[in-house]
């Protein structure tokens, strides 16, 4: 006996295997989601902190340097990161967890999370502020490794650094807006 299947349960099937392929969770956990009334992204966000951060980020080569528990999780590249995202950065590139969220709010204010930001003014002679905590480059060069502010990974663990694991702020002016 063959099943009719309707074209909006044939949709939202392929929503849920679609979703499912995206927050690289199984379908079945989806749908259990779903049919219990919970915003599928919001179970998946909690599940998986780099939700917000474009598929191409987490391709081949997009992946963190290295450094700290969980480096390769962390993807490096496009887009605007989640907060979680931005959380889970900062401790992963071995940031005090009871800090992760001065150092979001500090991310907020330096660039929107976007690890690609620029600031056209320059920070110092020659150097301009880049990545998530718009590091003054090439200034502060020596606190990022690989030299690259612009990877997310490379500018958490400089943030790191510099900020004496989130105990001194002193070196970003946006500190006073995060209440440090």
């Amino acid at each position: 006996m063959a099943i009719k299947v309707g074209p909006l349960f044939a949709v939202g099937g392929g929503v849920i295997l679609l979703w499912s392929g995206f927050t690289n969770r199984k379908w079945s956990t989806v749908l259990k989601n779903v049919i219990r009334g919970e915003d599928p992204r919001k179970a998946a966000q909690n599940a998986n902190p780099i939700i917000g951060t474009p598929l191409s980020a987490l391709s081949g080569a997009g992946y963190g340097i290295g450094i700290g528990k969980g480096a390769s999780q962390i993807p490096t590249g496009h887009g605007v990161y989640s907060e979680a995202a931005i959380r889970a950065l900062w401790v992963s590139a071995g940031g005090n967890p009871a800090k992760a969220d001065v150092a979001l709010c500090i991310c907020n204010a330096e660039s929107g999370r976007n690890p690609n930001a620029k600031n056209p003014t320059p920070c110092a002679i020659g150097s301009n502020a880049e990545g998530l905590w718009q590091i003054c480059m090439p200034l502060n060069q020596h606190y990022v490794p690989g030299g690259n502010a612009f990877i997310p990974m490379a500018n958490a663990r400089a943030a790191v650094v510099m900020s004496q694991n989130g105990t001194n702020w002193g070196p970003w002016s946006t500190a006073g807006s995060c209440g440090v």
